[in-house]
């Protein structure tokens, strides 16, 4: 089996991209990211942050590529707050599925 057809429904669960705010540039945008995982028939990618939750920047990349491949999470880093409700609140309502 090739590269190629590992890809064809695979799914990222751990993946940064830029923005990065005050962790310096990354390698890849996350709507290149997005475009990259659809043109290899990938099902999802789940962008991580260290500092905030991605969940409605994700919405938002999902809007310009008119797919729902990437998955937004949210940030339980004790720096940046460990478990907040109120951040789980929030991700919630701008649209992230919240289990």
């Amino acid at each position: 089996m090739s590269i190629d057809q590992l890809m064809v429904d695979a799914i990222d669960m751990h993946v940064h991209g830029a923005p990065e705010p005050f962790e310096g540039d990354r390698r890849v945008d996350l709507l290149t990211l997005g475009k990259i995982a659809k043109e290899f028939g990938m099902k999802a990618l789940v962008i991580k942050s260290i500092r905030f939750g991605t969940g409605t920047l994700t919405l938002e990349i999902n809007g310009l590529l008119n797919s729902a491949i990437l998955v937004g999470s949210i940030v339980l880093n004790y720096d940046a707050g460990g478990l907040n409700p109120d951040i789980v609140y929030a991700q919630g309502r701008a649209g992230a599925k919240v289990v």
